[in-house]
């Protein structure tokens, strides 16, 4: 059952980065002078997304697991 879940919650992710990608909502600019970037809205939600989880992963793991990895 929990295979399940995560298979749908899987095709949820997918259908919802589909549905982001035909909007096409324009461009995020980060400027620092004297650069400036220039990314998608879908690449940076994507990126967004990815650093929440990662950072949230290394939140939630134990003392000892991060001992263990450095």
């Amino acid at each position: 059952m929990r295979s399940l879940f995560w298979l749908l919650a899987v095709f949820a992710a997918a259908v919802a980065l589909v549905l982001l990608g035909r909007v096409d909502a324009g461009y995020v600019l980060f400027i620092y002078p004297p650069y400036r970037v220039e990314v998608s809205m879908l690449f940076f939600a994507i990126a967004f997304v990815y650093d929440l989880i990662l950072l949230l992963a290394i939140r939630l793991s134990t003392p000892w697991q991060r001992a263990v990895r450095s």
